[in-house]
């Protein structure tokens, strides 16, 4: 397998490892790659007062692959990822974090130009300038499927599949500072059955959540209903099933405000022909869902929460629209 590389220049630090013999590429792989379809659109999310959009799947080195706004609208910086590879054909960014001022992080997969060889799994680090200042090779165990830039710069990652290792022995969540060290492994893929030998997210179950907030960092796996969250100081863990509102309820978009509760966009579920029109709730520290209204922010779909407020935010003319939740 590729080790873990430090290097500053990433022509240097990227490798393509070559395939295993019984096994087929990564990216053929449908358990792994079953959302990449829906990747080729930009993808949004709202963090540390910034709106964050990248391209999930790009084959254009001249684009921008990740685009930083404040919530204004105003760009502030952007990224030609895929141009740092000049071998790679393409580049999937599965999350993007990043602080004002200070770092931008994100995981990467890079693939190589008319060769059978394993994607590259990658860790990169900018500054906010746009100037990559570290770029890491990851084991394939290691692909990033979340990730999140605490409040003194260490990088949280949530994990995508066990690489066809031993779930019990593959971690769930790897901290890195920000020189792409790493600093802990916490929880495994094993304590978390439906999840671990990769992944699942659809539109029968609903979509992974995460992020960091208030010196926690948390991530809600569907299917599971599960609530996790870490204490970045020492790496705590607790974890909660919240259930669902109701059946054949899809959570679509789920965040989590400052006071820990959770925000849900929800729909009907694809397979039983209801996907419907989305329904919000909140979910609160005492264990319970309620229903809230949107209609002040029609048109627009649940992106995150700044503080307390709830952020929504309509695709089309990139409007942002605040909602109070009781």
């Amino acid at each position: 397998m590729c080790k873990l590389a430090r290097m500053l220049t990433i022509a240097t630090v990227i490798s393509f490892c070559p395939l295993y013999a019984q096994q087929a590429p990564l990216s053929k792989d449908p358990r792994v790659h079953a959302l990449e379809h829906e990747m080729q659109s930009r993808r949004w999310k709202l963090e540390n007062g910034l709106l964050i959009s990248w391209l999930g799947l790009s084959t254009d080195a001249a684009a921008n692959q990740v685009e930083i706004f404040d919530v204004g609208g105003r760009m502030l910086t952007n990224l030609h990822v895929l141009g740092l590879v000049p071998e790679a054909a393409g580049v999937s960014v599965y999350d993007v974090s990043a602080r004002l001022g200070q770092t931008i992080a994100l995981g990467a997969v890079f693939r190589k130009k008319g060769a059978p060889e394993r994607p590259a799994d990658t860790l990169l680090v900018f500054d906010f300038g746009g100037k990559l200042t570290s770029a890491f090779s990851l084991e394939p165990s290691r692909e990033i499927s979340r990730i999140a830039i605490d409040a003194g710069s260490n990088i949280w990652t949530l994990t995508m599949h066990s690489g066809e290792r031993d779930p019990s022995k593959v971690p769930m969540v790897v901290e890195y500072d920000r020189s792409g060290n790493t600093e802990g492994e916490v929880l495994t893929r094993g304590m978390f059955p439906l999840q671990a030998d990769i992944q699942q997210e659809n539109s029968n179950i609903g979509s992974v959540g995460s992020g960091f907030e208030s010196g926690v960092f948390w991530f809600w796996l569907p299917g599971l209903t599960e609530l996790v969250t870490i204490q970045t100081s020492n790496g705590a863990s607790a974890i909660t099933n919240t259930g669902l509102p109701g059946a054949n309820m899809v959570p679509m978009q789920v965040v989590r405000q400052r006071s820990g509760h959770l925000i849900a966009e929800i729909h009907g579920s694809v397979e039983n022909g209801s996907p419907g029109i989305p329904l919000y709730y909140v979910w609160s520290t005492t264990k319970s869902w309620a229903r809230f209204d949107a209609a002040a922010c029609g048109g627009h779909r649940l992106l995150g929460t700044d503080g307390e407020q709830v952020v929504f935010f309509n695709f089309e003319d990139r409007n942002v629209c605040r909602l109070e939740v009781p």
